[in-house]
């Protein structure tokens, strides 16, 4: 029997940047990951980053490590007519779609807007924050402390055509992911949900992101 390791996330930098430290479940999760490596006759890697790091940290030959982009199905995920009542919101509309995780950088995109209004005095943009996560609460109540509601709305999760309207509605896309050890090798789906709509986006320069 041959096994196949389908490597999507790198899980120990992901615990680094979500938990702050390098502790025990650090140091498990590199152990489980240096097991799935080993075990594994194939690895399939989301992109060359990850390439690299079965290479290097998992000890696998080059030829038996893959690279298979993930995407979204251009057949069904495609410029839909937008939708007019949030188009009157502003001249122009910034969109986010994604994990409101605490690793994810919307915190600091809240800042950025309450700069944009509140410091700048700019009203000619409305955010559209599509998605869901455990710091949602948490970024909702930090929006209306900062007096951004009538700036910034948050749908929830989207899917199907109701995502492809919102996303066809936005003017730019951003992707606030703070640049570090996890975020730079990562492909990230919004990226490529922002391409597939031919919408222009703004990031940190990341590695793959860049790519």
């Amino acid at each position: 029997m041959k096994f196949l390791f389908d490597h999507h996330d790198l899980m120990p930098e992901l615990y680094v940047e979500k938990f702050k430290h390098r502790g025990v479940g650090y140091k498990a999760m590199r152990w489980l990951e240096w097991l799935t490596f080993r075990r594994a006759d194939a690895v399939i890697s989301t992109n060359d980053s990850y390439r690299r790091i079965a290479i290097e940290r998992g000890g696998k030959q080059p030829e038996q490590v893959f690279v298979v982009r993930s995407g979204p199905d251009i057949a069904r995920f495609k410029p839909a007519d937008p939708d007019p009542e949030i188009q009157a919101k502003a001249r122009f509309i910034v969109g986010y779609v994604g994990i409101m995780g605490n690793q994810d950088g919307v915190d600091d995109l809240l800042r950025i807007i309450r700069i944009y209004v509140n410091d700048l005095g700019r009203r000619d943009a409305h955010f559209l924050l599509i998605g869901e996560g455990p710091e949602r609460a948490r970024l909702e109540t930090l929006a209306a402390e900062w007096a951004l509601e009538a700036h910034v709305t948050f749908t929830g999760y989207l899917r199907g055509e109701a995502l492809n309207r919102a996303l066809s509605t936005i003017d730019i896309g951003v992707c606030p992911d703070p640049r570090n050890d996890y975020t730079t090798r990562c492909t990230m789906n919004k990226v490529m949900e922002y391409m597939a709509m031919a919408k222009p986006l703004v990031q940190f320069d990341l590695i793959e992101g860049r790519f």
